[in-house]
């Protein structure tokens, strides 16, 4: 995990009707225009590498829902939200959940990101089997609902 704000690269779909939403291969969303409820969750994993004391606490985070064309403008993209979620304390494994009705006008991308502050020492977004490098084949560390709903 790095400093700020991380893009989920979300990669697997488990239920689609529609051609509304386009699940693109970088882990964003290609919505076309409509009313969508967007809900979901993401969590992050607190461990001393190689089983060595941990460094502290960690700041507490949580995720966000955005355009990714704002993604290189902090500012922006934090004014331009589609949902921020809750706060949460990677040490207790708790999520960062979010829920929005949101309106498009136009086609767009959304990501969803997740940051935990400066200090992201011992700070892992996938875990597996005792290595926090690996994937999260075998535990969801962040799902989206898209749905979309009649205009």
């Amino acid at each position: 995990m790095e400093p700020g704000l991380n893009r989920r690269v979300l990669n697997t779909i488990t239920a689609k009707a529609g051609n509304d939403i386009l699940l693109r291969e970088d882990g964003s969303f290609q919505v076309q225009p409509g009313t969508y409820r967007i809900s979901g969750y993401s969590l992050i994993v607190h461990e001393a590498a190689g089983g060595a004391e941990s460094t502290g606490q960690p700041a507490p985070g949580y995720c966000l829902v955005y355009e990714k064309r704002y993604e290189n403008d902090r500012a922006a993209l934090t004014r331009n939200a589609v949902a921020i979620g809750t706060p949460s304390m990677a040490t207790s494994m708790g999520p960062s959940l979010f829920d929005t009705i949101a309106t498009f006008e136009e086609e767009i991308t959304l990501c969803v990101g997740h940051q935990s502050g400066q200090n992201v020492t011992d700070l892992y977004l996938a875990y597996i089997d005792g290595d926090p490098q690996g994937p999260s084949a075998t535990r969801r560390l962040a799902q989206v609902a898209l749905v979309r709903l009649h205009d």
